[in-house]
């Protein structure tokens, strides 16, 4: 597999963002939330585990390009919390995605998980691609 440039992967890192506010909305609406339907709320939550699948694998094909060719760099302060925050993002979606599929006596525990998640994603979006984006890649 080919290197992603920092374009790149500042495009998907946009995107998963994005999804990861999906996720938020979706989540909520299949808690309850808004007071939909059944059907609308077994609906959001399908979708919030399609978006769940479509985040890990953008993550990964970052990481995967970020370890494999740049590797763990630790030059400042923002590039060792990047790299803390990236490997935390992994840890707590597949730890999300075990208690989801096969722990669930650890399920009321999805909601802080999920919350941790969503917090590391917006973090790490704005050390590593809002960075590039508004700081004019200075630090790349």
């Amino acid at each position: 597999m080919p290197e992603l440039s920092i374009d790149q992967k500042s495009l998907l890192a946009t995107g998963l963002l994005a999804i990861a506010c999906v996720q938020l909305l979706t989540i909520a609406v299949g808690r309850g939330a808004g007071g939909f339907s059944p059907g609308a709320r077994r609906w959001a939550v399908g979708l919030h585990r399609f978006g769940g699948y479509l985040g890990l694998f953008i993550v990964l094909l970052v990481a995967y390009s970020c370890v494999v060719f740049i590797g763990p760099k630790t030059g400042s302060l923002r590039v060792a919390a990047h790299s803390l925050l990236g490997a935390s993002v992994i840890a707590l979606l597949f730890g999300k995605i075990t208690i989801a599929r096969g722990l669930r006596q650890y399920y009321p525990r999805l909601p802080i998980f999920g919350a941790a998640l969503f917090a590391a994603v917006i973090v790490n979006w704005f050390i590593s691609a809002g960075w590039y984006y508004f700081a004019g890649s200075v630090g790349y």
